[in-house]
């Protein structure tokens, strides 16, 4: 049975390295879900790697697939992430990397529209 199904930059990067289950699962769905802050994380990737360029082209094809939709949060959205904010709780710190973590039940996210996805992808727009 194909399921929808809303990726991470992991899973977004077994597919593209070729992972066999990783990529049977991507052609089955019927939408493939990009959380905007995959996006984000993505691009800043790209951006310090040695083929951002290159990773960059792949990526932008992916997004414009029929099948993918990029998830953008909701005026909801950001006011129940505020309310987590002192919720977090600290993990241990890996040298001098901190971390925080928190459970975040009931994050609304909604697809883009084609036009919202044309804007949002053109270089310099806020």
């Amino acid at each position: 049975m194909a399921v929808d199904i809303a990726i991470d930059t992991n899973r977004y990067r077994d597919f593209v390295d070729g992972v066999p289950e990783v990529v049977a699962v991507f052609r089955m769905s019927p939408r493939i879900f990009v959380p905007f802050v995959v996006v984000g994380e993505l691009r800043a990737g790209f951006a310090v790697g040695s083929r951002g360029m290159e990773n960059e082209r792949v990526f932008e094809q992916f997004l414009h697939r029929s099948r993918v939709q990029v998830l953008l949060p909701t005026i909801e959205t950001t006011r129940h992430l505020l309310s987590y904010r002192d919720s977090a709780t600290r993990c241990k710190p890996v040298g001098r990397v901190r971390c925080r973590t928190a459970v975040l039940p009931k994050v609304k996210l909604v697809p883009e529209t084609r036009i919202e996805r044309a804007q949002a992808l053109r270089p310099g727009r806020f």
